[in-house]
């Protein structure tokens, strides 16, 4: 028997849709309306952070019109455009509210043409659909309520917090300093012994790791606080990511991981701060090498797009779970441990990555099959137009020249094991451990380096330096700061006071090779060696 149409349900079927599509218009025709009557800002945005809408008080106060603004990264437009420090912050609330999550955060934000910035609590929240799937966010700001005993405490604690984490670095940075060294040593007293080779670079690894983690604090604080500047400059990103790898090369070594490069023969230029961008592109090797097992690949492609650089981490390790994918760039985040903290870490690495790319106008995101089918982390930054014209070095590589170098630290082993590894190095040093002896060394030696530490008791580097200037032998002398300070304030105060350089402990052999091999020929004429 052949089935008769049930043409009622056919006509139900068919007119609902219109009256609903009918219906749905109409609705959102009200809501606008009744948001265009608030005097405060509402927008609606993409899971992506585009602009979708925005009512009419924020725009009639701008002067802008939506089409003007529709697709646009909500922190690029004119309330936040001028704030290269709200960028980050913003960018991550909507990130967060597209994982689901409602996000609150104080901003400062520009709500006239013409006038200047003020502080806006901002809400950011997610609108799922009938499954629960987030398709937009909602962001509204208003002005900052009135609270300034709640403002001054807040101050007072991100203070506080500033100061405690740089004391705190300080502290960790002295005796790794002297350990730092003493791995040299052993590498250069031992070359014919593998065994101590290897003792040596396995103690360098773990003291330059345990310095990566202090960095990655303090950096982590002070984004949090908007106390981030950026140093533009213009970058080449091809050479940089090799010097990356090429540093993080015997991490990898050391775990028997492959790490291979796929780059064009073509320089990519960006505008950017490069030691920053290099901050990202480590934290995403030692992210991969962390979360790879032993003799696992790790694959590192650059390309250019037509506007932008393309940077691919990826790996063959132990992949990200799907529900902690959308927020694996929160800070302190971490996916499961196990007891031997074999992966260990802070959970601060991927959320530098995130607001570090934010600043330079770049997007970050984390690509995973699943658990145990590695992990893909995406970087874009802007490509510069054109590549700055560089003018070619005539200046050939200098020769090494011995120079006497002083040494003064309170820490004891840090002096002595400083002056020893630049004197096996065939440099004449002297070493010393209060300010006041080091000043009458100075004028008996007349070094060509200092290497000065700030934190002195009595006399501090700083008034040290200053002296050092006044002093006829060491007027000219390359005075470098070797010190645990390593705030931007701290870079500043050693300027300020006649360092011609700043070093953080741990220091680089090598960066600090350079700096000796670079002083010039002038500072060496003014101050004669001694016999």
């Amino acid at each position: 028997m052949r089935k008769v149409p049930d043409r009622r349900r056919q006509g139900d079927a068919s007119a609902t849709p219109t009256r609903g599509a009918e219906t749905v218009a109409g609705d959102v025709a009200a809501a606008r309306a009744i948001l265009d009557c608030l005097p405060t800002f509402v927008a609606i945005v993409a899971p992506d952070g585009t602009l979708r809408f925005i009512n009419a008080a924020p725009l009639a106060a701008t002067g802008f019109k939506l089409v003007e603004l529709i697709g646009a990264p909500l922190w690029l437009t004119p309330w936040w455009k001028d704030e290269p420090a709200a960028h980050a912050r913003l960018r991550a609330a909507c990130e967060r509210a597209a994982g689901g999550e409602a996000v609150y955060l104080d901003l400062p934000m520009r709500t006239a043409a013409n006038a200047g910035t003020t502080s806006a609590e901002i809400d950011v929240v997610p609108q799922r659909d009938r499954r629960g799937r987030v398709h937009g966010l909602v962001v509204s700001a208003v002005p900052a309520r009135a609270r300034p005993s709640a403002s001054h405490d807040t101050v007072a604690i991100d203070q506080r917090t500033d100061e405690f984490l740089a004391m705190l670095a300080h502290e960790l940075r002295n005796p790794l300093a002297p350990l730092r060294h003493a791995a040299g040593l052993l590498r250069l007293t031992d070359e014919g012994d593998p065994r101590r080779m290897a003792i040596g670079s396995l103690v360098d690894r773990q003291v330059r790791h345990m310095s990566r983690l202090l960095d990655s604090l303090l950096d982590a604080s002070r984004i949090a606080q908007g106390k981030i500047t950026l140093e533009l400059e213009p970058v080449e990103l091809v050479g940089l990511v090799m010097q990356v790898i090429e540093a993080v090369r015997p991490a990898t070594e050391a775990r028997g991981q492959q790490l291979a490069l796929s780059a064009p023969d073509t320089e990519l230029w960006t505008r950017g701060d490069a030691v920053r961008i290099s901050q990202i592109v480590e934290n995403l090797l030692n992210n991969a090498a962390k979360f790879t097992d032993v003799h696992g690949t790790i694959r590192v492609s650059l390309q250019a797009g037509p506007k932008q650089a393309i940077l691919s981490v990826a790996d063959n390790g132990h992949g990200i779970e799907a529900e902690l994918l959308p927020r694996v760039f929160d800070l302190f985040m971490q996916g499961p441990r196990s007891l031997d903290r074999t992966q260990g870490g802070l959970g601060i690495g991927l959320s530098l990555v995130r607001n570090l790319t934010a600043l330079h106008g770049g997007t970050v995101t984390a690509i995973s099959p699943g658990v145990g089918k590695g992990s893909e982390f995406l970087v874009t930054l802007p490509l510069s137009r054109r590549a700055p014209i560089r003018a070619a070095s005539s200046r050939a590589s200098p020769s090494f020249v011995p120079r006497r170098v002083l040494v003064v630290d309170d820490n004891v082993d840090a002096a002595e094991s400083l002056a020893e590894l630049l004197a096996m190095k065939g440099h004449e040093t002297r070493a010393s451990f209060e300010s006041r002896a080091a000043l009458e060394l100075a004028d008996a030696f007349s070094p060509e380096v200092v290497l000065l530490d700030i934190g002195l008791p009595e006399i501090d580097g700083y008034q040290v330096a200053r002296t050092l200037r006044q002093m006829p032998g060491t007027r000219h002398a390359l005075v470098v700061a070797v010190t645990g300070y390593g705030q931007p304030e701290d870079r500043k105060a050693s300027r300020a006071a006649g360092f011609d350089h700043h070093l953080v402990k741990p220091i680089s052999l090598q960066q600090l090779e350079e700096l000796i091999e670079g002083t010039s020929s002038d500072r060496s004429a003014r101050t004669p060696v001694r016999h």
